[in-house]
């Protein structure tokens, strides 16, 4: 399990940190430890796969970084198309 990935998915998303402990039931405190150690119950990993709209296998994956990016860059592949297609 990789509790980095957690943090930086919401801060990705625009999210609070403060708001991710809430729906997973700690203190930013308690998450900045599960982050230090790398270790949180399996419930708390659950809460925030459901607060961040993700699923759970996800959170596990460790090519998770690598399928971002590709979104992105089909994101911003759609966007040039877009602007391709108005400027004819």
């Amino acid at each position: 399990m990789n509790i980095k990935r957690i943090k930086k998915l919401t801060l990705k998303k625009g999210l609070l940190i403060k708001d991710l402990c809430t729906a997973m039931g700690m203190t930013p405190q308690n998450f900045a430890e599960c982050v230090k150690n790398n270790n949180m119950s399996g419930r708390a990993f659950e809460k925030a796969a459901i607060f961040l709209n993700e699923p759970i296998s996800f959170l596990f994956n460790e090519k998770a970084d690598e399928i971002d990016m590709l979104k992105q860059r089909i994101k911003d592949l759609e966007e040039i198309i877009k602007l391709l297609k108005e400027k004819r």
